[in-house]
């Protein structure tokens, strides 16, 4: 699987990867050309489970480890205030690619909205297996949530995430 991602990779995303700086913001088509490329090598389940595992293991770099430490302190984590700790991670870690809208939360179940992006983000599948791997993560994160369910839908005003979980 190894040599046809790299195969599918556009040579000027992985070029810009490498060469960017540790803390330096990417334009968002970089990224996702990378990502595009292993949804096209893995298809999109093994894709999101993937970037799921990325998402669990970038928390350990120390910076964004004290910002989901410093969010879960005013959010805290269980799992009903995933969503708006996931409205405050985006903005935190993204630069003019739209924001998320907490539409509602309750005890098993929120619904989110992505909107505002640039046209080119807002129904790009690539961006919408990363998001739907985030919030999986962010459930992770609380430790009491099995197998979360994430359904994403395009609408008329960008996508809307619908989350689902069990409590262990």
């Amino acid at each position: 699987m190894r040599e046809q991602f790299w195969a599918q990779a556009p040579a000027h995303a992985v070029k810009a990867v490498r060469e960017a700086p540790a803390l330096g913001w990417l334009p968002a088509e970089h990224p996702l050309g990378l990502r595009a490329a292993l949804i096209a090598v893995a298809g999109e389940a093994e894709a999101e489970e993937l970037l799921r595992g990325v998402v669990l293991r970038a928390v350990e770099f120390p910076w964004l480890n004290a910002l989901i430490q410093g969010l879960s302190r005013m959010f805290g984590m269980n799992p009903d205030r995933v969503s708006r700790l996931y409205v405050r991670l985006w903005s935190a870690i993204s630069r003019d690619a739209g924001v998320f809208e907490d539409l509602d939360s309750g005890p098993r179940h929120a619904a989110l909205l992505y909107r505002d992006a640039p046209p080119e983000l807002v129904r790009d599948v690539p961006l919408t297996v990363i998001q739907r791997a985030g919030i999986k993560a962010a459930l992770d994160f609380t430790q009491v949530v099995d197998d979360p369910e994430v359904r994403s839908t395009f609408v008329p005003e960008g996508t809307r995430f619908d989350i689902r979980w069990e409590l262990r």
